[in-house]
């Protein structure tokens, strides 16, 4: 896996290059530590450019523990219930904390972390692995195209356009925010909004 991770991280084929690696760590044994296998990546795989993103998988499995532990603290069921949501993220903050605490102290550490779940279910939210991997990416061109994919997500597209372009020009001193031409601050907004400007394109070319 190691020398398939560091060749397709240089190869100069787009289509065969790696952009960005999930490393995925589930939920379900969340009471154990970092396993040798999962350190031995981080401390021998130099991926370059190419950041890698921890995922915490399952995290939905962390339901059972909250409930155990508020029950053996005392609650009835009804109360345990009530309180189970809190646990859960008061669990997962505190195993990703000890997970990250490992791995962080490794030659090649990850990128970031994120916690999903019920990602194999319809509908399921991928904003926040959608938002760290585009943050993670770290490049414009990549970010674009990562959006892109993701023609739903607007509040992303938004953030982006604000951040890598709106924010840039009124960091500008006062005489050169006059000199930004309208037309070319509407273009390099609209490359955020890639269905936005596909409409945009498809009527202007419309034969009337």
């Amino acid at each position: 896996m190691k020398s398939f991770v560091v060749d397709r991280a240089v190869t100069a084929s787009l289509k065969k290059r790696i952009h960005a690696i999930w490393f995925c760590i589930p939920m379900t044994d969340y009471h154990r530590t970092v396993t040798a296998a999962e350190q031995k990546f981080f401390t021998e795989c130099d991926t370059g450019h190419v950041p890698v993103i921890v995922l915490l998988t399952k995290t939905d499995a962390l339901h059972l523990a909250a409930m155990e532990e508020l029950l053996d603290s005392g609650l009835d069921l009804g109360e345990a219930k009530k309180k189970a949501a809190e646990k859960e993220k008061e669990l997962l903050e505190r195993w990703l904390a000890h997970i990250k605490g490992m791995l962080d102290e490794c030659k090649f550490p990850p990128k970031a972390y994120v916690s999903v779940q019920k990602m194999h279910q319809e509908g399921a939210d991928f904003t926040a692995l959608l938002q760290c991997t585009t943050n993670a990416v770290n490049e414009e061109g990549l970010q674009r195209l990562l959006i892109s994919t993701q023609q739903s997500s607007i509040a992303l597209c938004v953030e982006y356009a604000v951040k890598k372009t709106l924010r840039a020009k009124m960091e500008l001193g006062i005489k050169d925010r006059f000199l930004v031409s309208v037309k070319d601050l509407e273009k390099e907004l609209l490359r955020w909004f890639p269905m936005i400007e596909w409409v945009i394109m498809s009527y202007c070319g419309r034969v009337f």
